[in-house]
């Protein structure tokens, strides 16, 4: 699970407009360390295909924390973050292997833009699931 998290957060960190990458949730955000990603894991699940092969799933969340929302919603705001998510998924499967980390990255797939509260400050964001198969 780990290195299936780590892989991620490596591409993902290096995606131009992420300000700040972390794998645990800060205790707040500061404004000029956004847009920020938190990678963090989700679920694993290992399957048995055939006679001693075993397939490791791990789901990794990418959270796109981009701009607090006091003053409401902008429809730059939200051009903003759906060009983001665009440029983060386009990362992580132009290299299905994140650079030979994994196996492959099984699917990758957006949510709709949500409000995101951290230590008591609303930010507009969205969250992506990357499904990723590890080697074994």
């Amino acid at each position: 699970m780990l290195s299936a998290v780590n892989a991620v957060h490596a591409v993902v960190a290096a995606v131009p407009g992420i300000v700040a990458a972390y794998t645990t949730v800060p205790m707040s955000a500061n404004t000029p360390a956004l847009p920020m990603a938190l990678v963090t894991p989700i679920s694993e699940n290992r399957r048995q295909h055939a006679h001693e092969l075993v397939r490791i799933e791990t789901l990794v969340r990418v959270r796109i924390v981009h701009s607090p929302i006091a003053q409401g919603i902008t429809t730059s705001q939200q051009s903003a973050l759906y060009t983001l998510a665009d440029d983060v998924m386009t990362k992580i499967t132009d290299d299905i292997t994140l650079g030979g980390q994994v196996d492959h990255v099984a699917s990758v797939d957006a949510d709709e833009p949500a409000i995101y509260t951290l230590a008591g400050t609303d930010y507009l964001s969205i969250s992506i699931a990357v499904r990723v198969v590890e080697k074994i």
